[in-house]
């Protein structure tokens, strides 16, 4: 494969990623911040309810724009390091 479109197959695949995680990673964030003082949330799914009827839908993707502009390089680097990894060692192997 050729290394644009490794590149560009890291990006999308790290933003990708962010995507999925960033809803679980604003409700931990925030269950670990209610642990600081007083209680705000009951559990788990108290804290999805109680967030998304105070702030909308959108509250679960909150900072999905800053994770995606440090995914993107930093997974693109990540898929050429394991391509060229993979070359190594099947020309070693071979």
């Amino acid at each position: 494969a050729d290394v644009l479109g490794v590149l560009v197959a890291g990006g999308c695949a790290g933003v990708l990623a962010w995507t999925v995680a960033t809803p679980m990673d604003v409700i931990k964030s925030r269950l670990q911040a209610d642990g600081q003082g007083q209680r705000r949330y009951r559990g788990l799914l108290h804290c999805v309810v109680t967030s998304v009827r105070a702030e909308g839908p959108r509250v679960l993707f909150k900072g999905l724009t800053l994770n995606c502009c440090r995914a993107f390089p930093v997974n693109m680097v990540v898929f050429v390091a394991y391509e060229a990894v993979l070359r190594l060692i099947r020309g070693l192997s071979t």
